[in-house]
């Protein structure tokens, strides 16, 4: 399963502003749908918001990126910890942009949120759409805490060297 993961993210909290704005701050991993979310600053920045979608099926949170693109919607497995799933379609809002998520359906998105809330770390699984609820769960409940800190130190190490 975490063979799977091919891009692990850490964001951080960048500011104080009304909708939590989070930056990708450390990376391994490449993941093609990024490049289409920039910004001009050069950073990959996405925004922390409350869903407008109401119901049993709906995600509390979603996070959106540039041009309002919504990246996902997170559903809670536990404290502090999401999953989510990327867009599915060509196009997107009213003006029909291109979705740069597009053929990317089946992949999978694990979140682990700090207690503060001023970070969090994202992974990226290719394929994994009928687990990762289960997988999510199971990192709620303390599995899979090994594989976690292997990424996390080999990133820090990473970026210690850059």
């Amino acid at each position: 399963m975490w063979r799977n993961c091919f891009f692990f993210g850490r964001f951080e909290l960048c500011g104080d502003t009304f909708t939590p704005k989070y930056v990708l701050a450390q990376w391994a991993g490449r993941y093609e749908p990024w490049r289409h979310l920039v910004g001009r600053d050069g950073k990959i920045s996405v925004y922390l918001q409350t869903s407008i979608s109401e119901g049993n099926d709906a995600p509390r949170y979603r996070l959106q990126g540039k041009n309002s693109v919504n990246i996902t919607g997170l559903w809670a497995c536990g404290e502090n910890v999401y999953f989510g799933q990327p867009p599915r379609g060509q196009k997107y809002s009213a003006k029909q942009m291109d979705n740069p998520f597009a053929g990317h359906e089946m992949d999978d998105y694990l979140f682990i949120f700090d207690a503060e809330g001023a970070a969090f770390e994202m992974f990226i699984f290719k394929g994994q759409r009928l687990t990762i609820g289960q997988v999510a769960k199971d990192v709620a409940n303390g599995f899979y805490a090994k594989e976690i800190a292997d990424l996390e130190q080999r990133t820090a190490q990473h970026f210690a060297n850059v």
